[in-house]
């Protein structure tokens, strides 16, 4: 489920997204990946950007075009927070400026 607002004065988004997850399976999970897709567009810095030119099909990013997603909550349905361990993974590069897998 996902609630988001524009916020037109600062061109953003603002939202909430709960994320409902079952563990199907009967060994206990330790970690869960999440894909942060804009963040290729964070900066000229990250994977996509560096590899591509900053090129996609016919459209090229311009610095008016850059953009991200933040977390700024992640908390479990106990009300237990997750954000401290919350990490950015880099798994075919090792690019430390690449923040689309946390």
């Amino acid at each position: 489920q996902i609630d988001v607002r524009l916020q037109e004065d600062t061109h953003t988004l603002q939202g909430l997204q709960t994320i409902t997850w079952t563990n199907p399976g009967k060994q206990q999970v330790s970690e869960m990946y999440f894909h942060l897709y804009p963040n290729a567009f964070q900066s000229k810095d990250s994977t996509f950007m560096r590899e591509s030119g900053g090129q996609l099909r016919n459209d090229k990013a311009t610095e008016a075009s850059l953009g991200y997603m933040r977390i700024n909550s992640l908390v479990t349905s106990e009300n237990d927070s997750l954000l401290p361990r919350l990490h950015y993974v880099q798994p075919d590069d090792g690019n430390a400026n690449d923040q689309t897998l946390a």
